[in-house]
């Protein structure tokens, strides 16, 4: 089932592809992917967590600049540096998260486990369901709480 997200987002993931640049569809669209029905406060919006390496950064970074993206404090020290980073990518029409994980979180594993899929015929990899719920289970937010029962309900069925 591809993944919705506005033409702008699709644009982004085009040149993450073409740049070479590993993510995975994490958050919001990662569990709309598993339960089609959750009600969400931001539809379209798109969650990408990204390899936090040097060359992957540098990937992720020129492919920002290729769509006319670009903002001074997104740099590779930031986004490499210890602990989580959230870049908001948002300009009127791109409507996206960049996201770095902890050193808590296994990417390399979140990766082996991802499922294919595609936003406008691109191919994107997807976090599992358990992943996810992992993800979530770490955030103390209600929503992420319901979200964990719904995604619990759809391995169910």
């Amino acid at each position: 089932m591809p993944i919705e997200t506005f033409s702008a987002n699709r644009e982004l993931v085009r040149a993450l592809n073409s740049n070479g640049a590993r993510y995975l569809v994490v958050g919001g669209s990662a569990t709309k992917y598993y339960v089609p029905d959750r009600p969400t406060e931001h539809a379209n919006e798109l969650d990408l967590l990204v390899e936090k390496t040097v060359p992957n950064i540098e990937k992720v970074l020129a492919a920002l600049q290729s769509i006319g993206y670009w903002h001074p404090d997104y740099t590779v020290e930031r986004l490499v540096k210890p602990g989580w980073t959230r870049l908001p990518v948002d300009n009127g029409s791109l409507y996206a998260d960049i996201l770095t994980p902890d050193e808590a979180e296994d990417v390399a594993g979140y990766w082996q486990r991802a499922r294919d899929e595609t936003i406008g015929h691109m191919s994107v990899k997807v976090i599992s369901n358990e992943d996810q719920q992992a993800r979530l289970a770490r955030s103390e937010l209600e929503k992420h709480k319901r979200d964990i029962e719904l995604l619990k309900a759809a391995q169910r069925k």
